[in-house]
């Protein structure tokens, strides 16, 4: 029944539950850093080793690429979830069961 419920009273006032959603959704937004720029990383990766060929720091190297990849991954599909819970909240598009375990 709370769950349903699209606002709580605090101090006699009204709280709406999606402004505080909304809110909170904004300011997570706000604070996520941009996606790296992949390949300016990658050259800055490759240009900071001596013998790139060398053993010690090509798979070091390697696996710093593959994880700026997945990172990037991240930020955008945080962003995104994040993007389309406002827009659901707005009425903007519906709320699947993903957004609302978001």
């Amino acid at each position: 029944m709370l769950s349903m419920q699209t606002g709580v009273e605090v101090d006699s006032e009204t709280v709406n539950m999606d402004d505080i959603v909304r809110a909170s959704v904004n300011d997570i937004y706000t604070k996520l850093q941009a996606p790296y720029e992949e390949d300016k990383v990658k050259d800055q990766i490759d240009s900071s080793v001596d013998d790139p060929k060398d053993p010690r720091f090509y798979f070091t190297a390697v696996v710093l690429k593959q994880e700026i990849e997945r990172v990037n991954a991240l930020i955008r599909l945080v962003k995104n979830n994040l993007k389309d819970l406002n827009d659901a909240i707005n009425g903007i598009i519906g709320m699947s069961n993903d957004l609302e375990s978001v």
